[in-house]
């Protein structure tokens, strides 16, 4: 049985990130497992998660729905700093019995797009600077568009259309040194799969 995923994002932006950067994972570390994703909420905002994220809960818990084997939640700190982020999502999440990681960019997932300035030059030919953490509502949204229109290329959806790109050329090791959050993410990542990949190898049902 294949190994279920489900992401609750706040936009399109961790959608996009989230569904790239898993494969990025099993790619470069040969894992064989082909996990299912499902995005559970990608438009509304970190609002509409949480109160998503409490009723999808509540089913697991009721039965009403089957529990993930990876519950995964990604919402930008914004102004209010990862600790307590993590504690607001921990705290709905309360002790769900499926394995959950976390996402929590600082201030926001663009950010994390131009965390890697060579794998963005691989892509436009002209590599970026790495932003500040300055807290400022839409400003990592323009920082990321305007990064892709200084190489001469005009972002179509806000530049999203290349998220692909971007993170299939991450330098994993250089994005998880440099920044702490993302590296968190990445290494729950990699430890959740490594043992799923151990559950193939013992020849387990995965």
């Amino acid at each position: 049985m294949d190994k279920q995923i489900t992401a609750f994002v706040e936009d399109r932006g961790h959608e996009e990130f989230i569904k790239e950067i898993i494969q990025k994972i099993i790619r470069v570390n040969h894992f064989t497992f082909k996990p299912k994703v499902r995005f559970a909420n990608s438009i509304s905002g970190y609002g509409k998660v949480k109160r998503e994220l409490r009723d999808f809960i509540h089913d697991c818990n009721q039965r009403i729905i089957s529990f993930p084997d990876l519950l995964i939640v990604a919402a930008d700190s914004n102004c209010v700093g990862y600790s307590k982020r993590l504690k607001e999502i921990r705290d709905i999440v309360g002790h769900f019995p499926s394995l959950v990681s976390y996402a929590i960019p600082e201030p926001h997932v663009e950010r994390w797009l131009l965390i890697d300035p060579s794998a963005f030059k691989s892509v436009f030919g002209k590599g970026c600077q790495l932003p500040d953490q300055k807290c400022d509502k839409n400003r990592y949204k323009k920082l990321f568009a305007d990064a892709i229109r200084n190489t001469g290329i005009k972002p179509v959806i806000g530049g999203l259309e290349h998220v692909h790109d971007i993170v299939q050329n991450f330098d994993i090791h250089r994005i998880q040194n440099a920044d702490q959050n993302l590296g968190k993410f990445l290494q729950d990542l990699r430890n959740v799969f490594q043992n799923w990949e151990q559950m193939v190898s013992k020849g387990t049902s995965v």
